[in-house]
């Protein structure tokens, strides 16, 4: 199995936290101001963590699964690529390059 490209995860995880962060400040917000800022940020990252990490994230990894998983588009070519096909076709045009180069193509002198 593949993961998701990185963009993707980023841009889920920010959907995730933007709401429970919000949540939480909204919920806890006028307590929490009474500590002071180290105590107040320990409180809200542990509970941010822990609801994103066993509830948050679970929950919207399978609900945008299709989206996440879904095959990389190559444009050039117009056909829908795994991440293995195109990273073995981009492996066999860089071989077959440096195949075809000259040995005074060479930059070193």
């Amino acid at each position: 199995m593949t993961h998701p490209p990185r963009w993707k995860m980023a841009v889920l995880t920010w959907i995730a936290i933007y709401p429970v962060i919000t949540g939480l400040l909204l919920a806890l917000g006028r307590v929490i101001l009474n500590f002071p800022i180290p105590v107040a940020t320990l409180i809200l990252s542990v509970t941010l963590v822990l609801l994103m990490t066993f509830v948050v994230m679970p929950l919207l990894t399978r609900a945008f699964r299709p989206w996440l998983q879904r095959h990389l588009t190559a444009p050039h070519i117009g056909c829908h690529l795994s991440v293995q096909q195109f990273r073995m076709l981009t492996s066999l045009l860089d071989s077959s390059a440096a195949a075809s180069a000259s040995p005074c193509d060479s930059t070193e002198r």
